[in-house]
């Protein structure tokens, strides 16, 4: 985090923004993702998913990773509508892309990962993607031994 910025949001906010965002872009229910969570694993509730969504739950790796994959299913099943009609009458495609890991850890700030590391929201999404953080290590004056 750069010094002097204190604005951060927890990754359980993040992962559940996201999360209610791609669902609702899909046009799915949470009935409907908490069905494809149940297959891979999650037995998690359309109120638990609403918990998620709202930032209310923790979540360990393990299960976003299970997140991920149970959204990118549900998006490509096809279940929600296949297009939005708009109030002016003009009807737009939904997207059905793939949904990455990344795309639930993707964040405009910075993201409270640990006390006193919090990296950007892009930093973290690369890293979730495969690349490598670009982080300067911070000064200190003490010697690391093996």
């Amino acid at each position: 985090m750069i010094p002097g910025m204190t604005d951060t949001t927890t990754l359980a906010a993040v992962v559940g923004s996201n999360c209610r965002r791609i669902r609702e872009d899909a046009g799915l229910t949470r009935p409907q993702l908490s069905h494809f969570a149940r297959l891979y694993g999650l037995a998690w509730t359309p109120t638990r998913i609403g918990d998620i969504e709202a930032g209310r739950s923790e979540l360990p790796f393990s299960k976003v990773l299970a997140l991920s994959v149970a959204l990118d299913v549900a998006v490509r099943s096809g279940l929600g509508p296949s297009a939005i009609l708009h109030e002016d009458g003009t009807v737009t495609p939904r997207s059905r892309a793939r949904v990455k890991l990344a795309d639930l850890v993707a964040h405009d700030g910075y993201i409270s990962l640990a006390p006193g590391f919090s990296p950007t929201g892009d930093a973290v999404a690369k890293v979730c993607a495969g690349k490598t953080w670009e982080l300067w290590a911070p000064d200190t004056a003490e010697t690391v031994e093996d």
